[in-house]
């Protein structure tokens, strides 16, 4: 009778315990995610099963970043430090503007040009406090005008300062991933493309692509001035054009939009003097609060036409508010959510099947088990 039940007891045992813990933790997936985790970040609280503590000498101080032994490996910053070294845009715009200061009077330091600084931002990543888009003139030296150094400054060079889709990616890229404040538009004086544009040439090609972006700012200038003379026309295209850029930027470019509608980046416009090396700085677009409310509303519109032309289900079958409309951005350029991000419902539900095998296992092994109790203790009470 006790070898009966100790039997029993041993046979169970497992199927009362239920499944391996591990079983319904994670997804390989999320492991992968956890250890990149593990990696770029300093560790908070325990460390998991399979990774060691770090030692004290390799540990970082909060808000600097730890310097892996082999440089080629090196870790993109963490987002704490990335958030500690973002400079806000009015400290930005004042660092360009005491930059351009020295250069115009001669006085440039040329700084962070060593080869300790080319070593500092391969070890860890650029973290440009300003992004510019200026004409791709040779006389416009964007980092030396405004005497900056190695990644200081993120720029978009193309000839007429144009904004069309590369140059707004690159804007994007800016202010979503590297976390830039201020974008600046620059124009210059003399600038070939405009004077092209603005005398109606027709170069034909790619050139006369380009000009075709120049040709409404060029219109403006004639249409609130139809007897402009020539050298002002140009002069006054030049501005304008740079203000088509922004506008551009505001229209054109949902994620610029927004971010500029929330405060957390500022668009402003300047002209470059060939001749002084000096900028006249223009500020923020006119009609800026103007093209934010109304990129607001086109923006909502558009995606929301997206998404019905994309989708299988039927008019109506849908409903979607300008708040889902639009998608946040995710980190490090990346367009799809991490496994971590995920719903937990996601992960968990393809334990569930899992779970229901060990308890019909459990089941049928408590029957068998019941049942030789019993034929066993049939037998031994007759005997």
């Amino acid at each position: 009778m006790k070898r009966a039940v100790l039997l029993t007891m041993l046979v169970l045992s497992p199927v009362l315990a239920g499944p391996p813990a591990h079983s319904t933790v994670r997804t390989v997936p999320e492991a992968a995610s956890d250890g990149a985790a593990d990696r770029d970040t300093p560790s908070q609280g325990q460390p998991s099963g399979h990774e060691q503590p770090a030692s004290p000498k390799h540990s970082a101080a909060p808000g600097q970043t730890r310097v892996p032994s082999d440089s080629s490996t090196a870790p993109h910053p963490t987002s704490a430090v990335d958030a500690a070294a973002v400079v806000p845009a009015p400290e930005a715009l004042q660092r360009l503007i005491d930059g351009n200061d020295r250069f115009r009077h001669g006085e440039s330091t040329f700084r962070r040009y060593d080869s300790a600084r080319r070593q500092e931002t391969f070890a860890h990543g650029q973290k440009p406090f300003a992004a510019v888009l200026s004409c791709a003139d040779s006389r416009v030296p964007v980092e030396a005008i405004f005497d900056q150094g190695i990644g200081d400054l993120f720029v978009a060079r193309v000839a007429g300062n144009v904004a069309t889709e590369g140059e707004l990616a690159s804007m994007e890229y800016a202010i979503e991933h590297l976390q830039t404040r201020l974008i600046v538009v620059l124009g210059h004086t003399r600038c070939g493309a405009v004077t092209a544009a603005a005398e109606g040439a027709d170069p034909g090609g790619h050139v006369g692509h380009l000009l075709d972006h120049i040709l409404p700012a060029v219109q403006l200038v004639r249409q609130q001035e139809p007897d402009v003379g020539a050298a002002r026309l140009i002069r006054l295209a030049t501005r304008a054009n740079v203000q088509q850029s922004m506008h551009q930027m505001l229209v054109q470019s949902p994620r610029i939009a927004s971010a500029v509608k929330s405060g957390r980046v500022r668009i402003i416009g300047g002209v470059y003097d060939l001749q002084t090396g000096g900028i006249d700085w223009l500020g923020e677009h006119p009609r800026q609060s103007e093209l934010l409310s109304g990129a607001s509303s086109a923006s909502d519109a558009q995606q929301s036409g997206q998404h019905s032309t994309s989708s299988h289900h039927p008019k109506g079958a849908r409903e979607h508010s300008p708040a889902s409309a639009v998608a946040k951005p995710a980190p490090h350029g990346s367009s799809h959510a991490s496994p971590a991000s995920q719903p937990a419902g996601q992960s968990l539900g393809k334990h569930a099947p899992r779970q229901e095998n060990w308890v019909a296992l459990g089941t049928l092994l408590t029957i068998s088990a019941v049942a030789s109790f019993g034929t066993i203790h049939l037998f031994y009470g007759r005997a």
